[in-house]
């Protein structure tokens, strides 16, 4: 949760400081969704940081994992979020 305020005040640094901090913990999140909610706000900090090369990998991992999870919503995010990231 604090990774997408930090996200949303535009303060990427720090989401990204706190998305890494979750997705260096041993053992990985009890739900899936919760994975998937740190890649996502992870590759939006990376978006927000002009590293769109290393975002579109977690946003691909994140959709599947919400596609699996039938999230229709935070799977069209995603998709909003691929279709603006350059080739």
């Amino acid at each position: 949760m604090a990774a997408t305020a930090a996200n949303d005040a535009g303060d990427f640094a720090q989401a990204l400081d706190l998305t890494q901090t979750v997705l260096g913990f041993v053992a990985p999140p009890e739900a899936a969704q919760t994975l998937a909610w740190v890649q996502l706000e992870r590759a939006r900090a990376l978006i927000g940081k002009a590293r769109a090369a290393e975002a579109r990998p977690l946003l691909v991992t994140a959709r599947a994992s919400y596609a699996g999870l039938h999230m229709t919503q935070r799977v069209e995010q995603i998709d909003a979020l691929l279709a603006h990231l350059p080739h």
